[in-house]
């Protein structure tokens, strides 16, 4: 059994939609059910703490008001910071980490993150780096410096896992130094003598993050809604010919 925080307590000001971009709705759900949805269905999440700001609290709870695993716990000024707050109320050995703004993960993720949690490791979803990736000068960032060698690169993404008392205790060191990590294997790396390993993710599983995404997700959604209408014919005429 696992435990899953979920992080929605931003702001979306980069959305400039005027609300947090979670609440935005695509074919009749917000992005945060979408992105919750596969843990609802994961018998073995028995777990799933929501960071929410105190703007956003009553919204959030209302949203899930008939989901019995769902617990809304306010988040903090930072990402970390909400992580760390959603650590206090997790219950089960295993814990994970999602963006509540990446709605499109698949299944095979989450077994991947659980599977090397459970086992004694960190686990980050991560893709392979496809761009030339160059390194610019700290003084003036339209400088390059040099150019990294992409096949020693990932693109991190969501979920992540670790052990539950790996993660609490590396968040605790790193409170106690004042360290702001931009995600959270990050400080499994830099406190704890764990493991960190990649977990293959998928170009599709993105992160709300601008209004440009918008029609991005729109289509994949509506390619994914296609294809589950041809699954459902295909099994509809199969029953009609027996």
């Amino acid at each position: 059994m696992y435990s899953v925080i979920i992080t929605a307590a931003g702001s979306g000001t980069r959305m400039d939609l005027g609300y947090n971009k979670i609440f935005y709705v695509i074919s009749g759900k917000t992005i945060i059910e979408r992105s919750v949805e596969l843990f609802l269905q994961d018998d073995r999440c028995s777990q799933i703490i929501m960071t929410a700001s105190d703007v956003d609290f009553e919204q959030v709870q209302q949203i899930f008001k008939h989901e019995s695993k769902v617990h809304v716990c306010l988040g903090g000024d930072t990402r970390q910071g909400s992580v760390c707050n959603g650590l206090k109320h997790v219950t089960e050995d295993v814990v994970m980490v999602h963006d509540g703004a990446r709605p499109f993960l698949k299944q095979r993720m989450i077994d991947d993150c659980y599977m090397i949690a459970k086992g004694g490791d960190a686990g980050v979803v991560s893709v392979l780096i496809k761009d030339t990736i160059k390194q610019t000068n700290p003084n003036d960032k339209w400088l390059v410096d040099k150019t990294l060698n992409r096949d020693e690169l990932i693109a991190v993404q969501t979920p992540q896992s670790a052990p539950t008392k790996i993660l609490q205790e590396a968040h605790e060191k790193a409170n106690l130094e004042g360290f702001i990590a931009t995600d959270d294997v990050n400080l499994v790396e830099k406190y704890m003598d764990v493991p960190v390993r990649a977990i293959k993710g998928s170009y599709t599983n993105l992160k709300f993050t601008t209004k440009e995404d918008i029609d991005m997700f729109e289509y994949f959604l509506s390619k994914k809604e296609r294809r589950r209408e041809r699954v459902a014919r295909k099994v509809e005429n199969i029953f009609k010919k027996r």
